[in-house]
């Protein structure tokens, strides 16, 4: 009687081909934009503001040009408009073939510290730039990239690292040294609210030298604390003057009734109106005009932050010279905040009994002078990282004639 069990042979060549990919199947890819196109590898963990505003500068500084973004996972950059939008593809030569005939891609900046060695070589045959940016380490953990390391970065025309450690560690891989460039890490980045002059000046006139701060976007529930804040720092500067910022417009009537019932001496902030010698808050209508209320403030507590339940975007404060005081809270702006704490730009206050002190002591113009420096110091850097991008660009593309 013939046996049943199939031959070892027969389920290694079915298996095979089940693991292999098929040729009549390729990744569904979306269309091609017309022109060139700059493809940009990013890691999963790169915020998405800074590639967003990477891919616009690129598309209005070079004509017809659109980028295609790749990383391990796209579902976190589909809100970048726009663009081409694919993952990255399988580390098979067919996947890897059909991704290139349909992208067809102009140029390569690589910003990914773990490298893909095929894709990066077959980009390469293709004789067109490539470069490294935004390296702070190399993640040459899988062993069969160590003993390639070397071969894979020659491929690259140019290498951007921001740290000590990725330079070095090109140079021991034999990258040229002429050829790698420090820059700053790609970062979020402050960019200014509108200004309405005119009003913002009229306003400043009245308020006169009085030291101002505001609380923007408050919330109710923080409304207690700011004002017994406000009482503190009243001892030691008794013209200083509030600016509020209801988080939510519906919310003044309820924070004017508040603070009247407490003795403030309240103005609203209306289409024309003026400040006398007693008022000591001004509400406003909210966060539609914060740009002029941070342009008047030297100090800003961010709403939110002490009581939650999300804390505001320091960012905004530090882009028009504010300092920047904060509660424990910071999501959903942690990575700003941190970037903040690490270029001493912000000072974070643990307890809302401590508020008092630290407002009263970083309205001292001094201090806030030095803390708003500072904070729109941190600010600028992502900008200027995404500036040094656009000059390795330029070498290669002919920008757009003004």
């Amino acid at each position: 009687m013939p046996s049943t069990k199939p031959s070892t042979a027969g389920v290694a060549s079915r298996l095979a081909a089940f693991l292999r990919a098929s040729p009549s199947a390729p990744a569904a890819y979306g269309k091609r934009p017309e022109g060139r196109l700059i493809w940009l590898h990013v890691p999963n963990d790169m915020p998405v503001g800074p590639v967003r505003e990477l891919c616009q500068m690129l598309a209005e500084q070079f004509d017809g040009v659109t980028c295609l973004l790749t990383a391990t996972d796209i579902e976190k950059w589909r809100v970048i408009k726009d663009i081409g939008l694919a993952e990255l593809p399988a580390d098979q030569n067919l996947a890897i073939d059909n991704f290139f005939n349909h992208w067809q891609p102009d140029m390569l900046l690589w910003a990914d510290p773990v490298f893909q060695a095929r894709i990066i070589q077959k980009f390469k045959s293709g004789n067109k730039p490539m470069f490294l940016i935004n390296m702070p380490v190399l993640d040459l953990s899988r062993r069969s990239l160590r003993r390639s390391a070397g071969t894979v970065l020659a491929q690259f025309d140019k290498a951007q690292v921001t740290s000590t450690i990725a330079a070095e560690r090109l140079l021991s891989l034999g990258f040229p040294s002429e050829k790698t460039f420090r820059a700053l890490p790609i970062s979020e980045m402050a960019w200014p609210l509108p200004d309405d002059e005119p009003r913002r000046r009229r306003i400043g006139e009245t308020l006169g030298p009085c030291p101002t701060w505001c609380c923007a976007h408050l919330r109710v529930a923080e409304l207690s604390t700011i004002s017994k804040t406000h009482h503190f720092a009243r001892k030691s500067f008794p013209n200083a003057v509030l600016i509020l910022v209801p988080a939510l417009g519906e919310d003044v009537k309820e924070i004017v009734r508040i603070l009247s019932a407490e003795g403030w001496h309240v103005t609203r902030d209306q289409a024309e109106f003026s400040i006398d010698r007693k008022c000591e808050i001004l509400v406003t209508n909210g966060p539609e005009a914060l740009g002029i209320w941070y342009r008047l403030a030297s100090v800003s507590i961010m709403g939110g932050s002490l009581n939650g339940p999300a804390s505001c975007n320091p960012f905004e404060a530090a882009a028009l010279g504010s300092a920047i005081i904060c509660g424990p809270i910071t999501f959903p702006h942690g990575a700003r905040y941190r970037q903040l704490a690490n270029g001493d730009a912000v000072v974070r206050v643990e307890s809302p009994s401590l508020l008092g002190a630290y407002l009263t002591n970083t309205l001292a113009p001094d201090q806030s002078a030095k803390l708003a420096t500072a904070a729109w110091t941190v600010g600028s850097e992502g900008v200027e990282a995404l500036t040094q991008i656009i000059d390795l660009v330029k070498n290669e593309f002919q920008p757009v004639e003004s």
